[in-house]
C-alpha cells in the first residue's frame, strides 16, 4: 500500500471514530449531566462482582470478524505476510477468481478501491453484527493511533468513552523495551502507533436508551490509565475498523 492510501485509509478511520464517540468541539454542547444523575448512572453501571466469560480484545474481534486474509493463525493478530503465498502461485486461477469477485463487488455497488470498501487491515465497508460480551482490558497503555481526533485519549472530556486496550499487546509493547509513564511523548511509539490499532477497543456507556452519557468517565467512576476492567455490553465493528463496545456495566480488578 503506498504512503498516500495509507495516509486516507488512516485519516478515514479517525474521522469514523470523532463520529462514533464524538469530537470534542460538537461534543462541548451536550448538556452534561448533574451530580444526582451522575450517581444514578454509577449505580446502574457498576459491577460488585466480575462476570463470567470474561474475553479479550482480540478475543472479541476474532469471534465478530472471523479469521481474515491476514490472521492466518487465528491469534486474532494480523500477521504481516500470508502464510500460504504459495497458494496463489497459479496466476491463472488467481485472475479468474479475481475478475468473478470483482464482478460480485460492482453488482453490489461495492468498489474496493475507489471508495475504501476496505481498510488497511481488510474490513469491509459496512459494520460488523453486534455480539454480547464480556471484555478484560487496560484502560489505554498504547500510543494514540488517533492523536488528530481524539486528542484526551484513553479518555473523552465529554464523554464517557475509553479506550481499551488488549493486555497482551501490551505486554508485547512494553517487552520491546518502550516503556512510559503516563502522558510521555515517544516519537518511535507514536510513529508505529497505528500498528495496534486492532488491539483497542472504544468503549462508551450508554443510558437506557444507548445514548452515549455526556461526562467525563473519570467522573462516573474512579478509573485512571492503565488501570485493570472489564465491560459488560454489545459489541460490533464499525466500516472504518473500530471495535466498539455499547456498555452497560463496569467492573474494576483491584
Amino acid at each position: 500500500m503506498s504512503q498516500f492510501a495509507k495516509f486516507a485509509s488512516i485519516t478515514i478511520f479517525g474521522l469514523l471514530l470523532c463520529v462514533v464517540a464524538g469530537c470534542n468541539g460538537s461534543a462541548a454542547t451536550d448538556a452534561s449531566l448533574d451530580a444526582g444523575a451522575v450517581a444514578a448512572h454509577r449505580a446502574r453501571l457498576a459491577l460488585a462482582e466480575e462476570p463470567d466469560g470474561v474475553q479479550t480484545v482480540a478475543d472479541v474481534r476474532l469471534a465478530l470478524l472471523g479469521e481474515s486474509d491476514h490472521d492466518h493463525d487465528g491469534d486474532g493478530v494480523q500477521d504481516h505476510e500470508p502464510a500460504d503465498h504459495d497458494a496463489h502461485a497459479d496466476s491463472d486461477d488467481h485472475d479468474e477468481h479475481s475478475h468473478e469477485e470483482h464482478g460480485d463487488h460492482e453488482e453490489h455497488g461495492e468498489h474496493s478501491h475507489d471508495e475504501q470498501a476496505h481498510d488497511e487491515h481488510g474490513h469491509h465497508d459496512h459494520d460488523s453484527e453486534s455480539l454480547d460480551v464480556v471484555m478484560v482490558g487496560h484502560i489505554g497503555g498504547l500510543a494514540n493511533p488517533w492523536a488528530e481526533v481524539q486528542p484526551d485519549f484513553p479518555f473523552s472530556k465529554t464523554r464517557a468513552v475509553f479506550f481499551l486496550a488488549d493486555s497482551q499487546a501490551i505486554v508485547e509493547h512494553e517487552q520491546n523495551g518502550h516503556t512510559h509513564a503516563a502522558g510521555e511523548e515517544c516519537a518511535f511509539c507514536a510513529a508505529h502507533a497505528t500498528d495496534r490499532a486492532d488491539m483497542l477497543a472504544m468503549v462508551q456507556f450508554v443510558d437506557e436508551r444507548g445514548k452515549v452519557l455526556p461526562v467525563d468517565v473519570r467522573q462516573l467512576f474512579d478509573v485512571k490509565e492503565k488501570d485493570v476492567v472489564v465491560v459488560r455490553g454489545k459489541a460490533h465493528v464499525t466500516a472504518g475498523g473500530t471495535l466498539v463496545v455499547d456498555a452497560r456495566g463496569l467492573f474494576i480488578r483491584k
